[in-house]
């Protein structure tokens, strides 16, 4: 008896003068990026630095944008039933498969993303209770892999009509940006930007830009006008809060990796020359063959 209360002194006096953990989290995984819907496995796993400690708890806290920390899953062991879970928006664990070492969230959404926190708690230590945290961030996005689409356009056009299209992206998170291309030129100075639409329910932006340009000989490129609408995802995503009197605010922006910001497939628009254009564009064609002819007949007698 005297040997094992002299151990736990030592161990007493020495975890006194040198930081000593009675436990140790040796694995610890919340998925940096997610898409919307999915299930997402959370991981802490952690053991003992000693033979007679025991776990007292391990709790999951979620860190929203505004810097509020809420806990929604506790496992004690000592409890009948060990688990309990929280009500929290944007979070719905799957008790089915939560465990001690894991917890499973189901359909996640744009509010469930934040900073996940595990904290693992031992006790009846030499030196006390005793417990270690480890953190990281959980951002939930919507990346459909279909592109954007073109509304609009008339089956022909005569020179000097109006081309006015439209391009509207699927709805995303984040906001996916469009561009057009007319003859695979940038069409900045023709495109007509419109207010970014976002969802109250879901959250998600849905992106929309006009073309407006005259149809004129210069446009045509081979016969045709190819029109295209391209979609790219922001590079960045703005996350924070903002008090209501807009006296303090809390920013961050996260990047996204490279492999997530892939083009998708653009939307097309083709002008052809239709028969009374193309006649249009000959009789034009043929006038000014007949100014050029008279005006070098006309240089040729003043040269007589």
């Amino acid at each position: 008896m005297e040997g094992l209360l002299s151990a736990h002194l030592i161990i007493a006096i020495t975890c006194f003068f040198v930081v000593c953990r009675a436990v140790d989290i040796t694995h610890f995984r919340v998925p940096k990026f997610v898409n919307r819907r999915d299930e997402v496995t959370l991981e802490c796993n952690f053991k003992m630095s000693e033979p007679h400690e025991t776990l007292h708890s391990v709790k999951w806290y979620r860190i929203d944008h505004s810097g509020s920390m809420e806990d929604f899953f506790t496992y004690s062991p000592s409890k009948n039933p060990p688990v309990k879970t929280y009500p929290r928006t944007g979070i719905r664990v799957d008790t089915r498969h939560s465990n001690v070492r894991q917890v499973t969230l189901r359909k996640v959404s744009l509010l469930t993303s934040g900073v996940y926190r595990c904290e693992v708690t031992s006790k009846l230590s030499p030196a006390g209770i005793d417990s270690e945290v480890k953190e990281d961030r959980l951002v939930v996005l919507e990346l459909p892999d279909e592109g954007p689409v073109i509304t609009g356009g008339l089956p022909n056009y005569q020179l000097n009509d109006q081309l006015t299209l439209n391009c509207t992206s699927p709805r995303t998170f984040p906001p996916t940006l469009l561009k057009w291309k007319i003859n695979k030129k940038a069409a900045d100075l023709h495109t007509m930007k419109w207010p970014m639409k976002r969802g109250s329910k879901n959250g998600l932006f849905r992106t929309q830009i006009g073309l407006n340009i005259t149809v004129s000989r210069a446009l045509f490129h081979y016969g045709k006008i190819q029109v295209k609408c391209e979609g790219f995802i922001e590079d960045e995503i703005w996350q924070g809060h903002t008090d209501g009197d807009g006296s303090s605010h809390r920013i961050l922006t996260i990047l996204l990796p490279e492999k997530l910001k892939w083009p998708r497939p653009p939307a097309e628009f083709t002008v052809n020359k239709s028969a009374a254009l193309v006649a249009n564009l000959s009789w034009i064609h043929l006038v000014a063959l007949m100014a050029a002819q008279l005006m070098s007949t006309m240089e040729l007698c003043k040269s007589l």
